[in-house]
């Protein structure tokens, strides 16, 4: 396993590469990247498929796509994943681009760069 400084350098040098995009856009997965604050930085092809939006939605952005009875709960699940680095798993529904609402489990990962 490479040293955590070499892991670093090289996360960081995908994020600002291409590479990196098409890597998340290849997955089969519905996946989207946020600050620390909560702002979008990239939404993957299935995301933007599945729910019609695609990254420039106000606030958090993906609570646009989701039921407002899970907001709160998954908000609060986010925000507890960011203070405590922690990864965190949550099911909540997704609405379509057709309008209709899947229940999703749904796991967050927080990622840290040098400056935290």
């Amino acid at each position: 396993m490479p040293p955590a400084d070499s892991f670093l350098e090289t996360l960081d040098a995908l994020h600002e590469g291409s590479t990196y995009l098409r890597l998340l856009n290849a997955m089969p997965v519905m996946l989207w990247t946020a600050d620390a604050t909560g702002v979008w930085q990239h939404v993957n092809s299935r995301w933007a498929d599945y729910s019609g939006l695609t990254g420039h939605a106000a606030g958090f952005g993906f609570e646009e796509a989701m039921h407002p009875a899970d907001i709160p709960r998954a908000l609060d699940a986010w925000r507890q994943s960011i203070s405590s680095k922690d990864t965190y798993r949550i099911e909540y529904r997704l609405r379509s681009q057709g309008g209709s609402y899947r229940w999703f489990l749904i796991e967050g990962v927080c990622v840290t760069d040098r400056a935290g």
